[in-house]
């Protein structure tokens, strides 16, 4: 070993660093009663709005269906100097693997839409709970987080709009 160097023991790592990083530690057990209920309501509103989303495996098939109909239905139009079937288009060969990629293709961008709108619900619900998971940095009491920085004044001011206990919070701190 290195001279001056001392290796990490397991009480050390129960002492060191911030109150986000300390194993078993949960922001609920410094919020009011009604707040944590709040914030638990939160996370099962997030975790709830993900399992909505749409399985990828869903749409990857949904996207390589489509794409295998579209090379398909191109390949019976190409000439058969391009390795085509050099069909035309009102040919009932043609118009059958058409209609199946307009099929394909319809439930392919309904899938990505329905992704797009489930998406966007759960970042939003989600984006709600990384603000308040984010206060565990500034829960400390040593440091009162509203006289910090300018970002975290910020952060203060989105738990004021989110949690109306904080602004009592705040204010008896601050005294």
């Amino acid at each position: 070993m290195a001279a001056g160097f001392e290796p990490a023991t397991a009480a050390s790592f129960g002492q060191s660093g911030s109150i986000q990083t300390r194993a078993g530690f949960d922001v609920i057990g410094l919020l009011p009663v009604h707040a944590g209920e709040r914030l638990r309501q939160l996370r099962q509103k997030s975790r709830d709005a993900h399992s909505l989303l749409p399985e990828f495996a869903d749409r990857l098939a949904a996207n390589t269906a489509r794409g295998d109909a579209e090379r398909w239905v191109q390949r019976l139009l190409a000439p058969r100097s391009e390795n085509g079937f050099n069909m035309r288009e009102d040919d009932p060969q043609v118009v059958q693997p058409r209609q199946e990629l307009e099929k394909l293709a319809d439930e392919a961008r309904r899938l990505a839409e329905l992704d797009q709108v489930r998406s966007e619900a759960w970042q939003s619900a989600s984006r709600v709970v990384q603000a308040v998971e984010q206060w565990r940095e500034m829960a400390d009491p040593a440091t009162p987080c509203w006289r910090t920085s300018a970002a975290r004044s910020r952060s203060c001011s989105r738990m004021k709009t989110f949690f109306p206990v904080w602004t009592g919070c705040a204010n008896a701190v601050e005294r």
